[in-house]
């Protein structure tokens, strides 16, 4: 499966992070907050510019972990997708 260079800010369980790169089957992060391999995570991938408070939801499993330094490159595979659109504040 081919992965594409594309760095945005994500949350991972609550954090926010930011991507290295994504396929069509996960998506690898860069992150200070140490996962194990066979953890279960949600991630949130916002939309902002397509239309506001739009993001992509799902749950993901944690299938490689690279130190990096001080941090680590975390390689997910996605496991239930959704899209989700929150209401606007007024």
């Amino acid at each position: 499966m081919p992965r594409y260079r594309f760095g945005t800010d994500i949350t991972v369980d609550d954090v926010t992070t930011r991507t290295l790169d994504m396929s069509a089957n996960g998506i690898l992060f860069e992150t200070v907050r140490p996962f194990t391999p066979g953890d279960q995570v949600a991630v949130v991938l916002p939309l902002a510019h397509t239309a506001p408070a739009t993001s992509v939801t799902c749950t993901a499993r944690v299938v490689r972990v690279e130190p990096r330094g001080e941090a680590f490159a975390v390689a997910v595979m996605y496991e239930l997708v959704g899209v989700g659109v929150s209401p606007l504040a007024t």
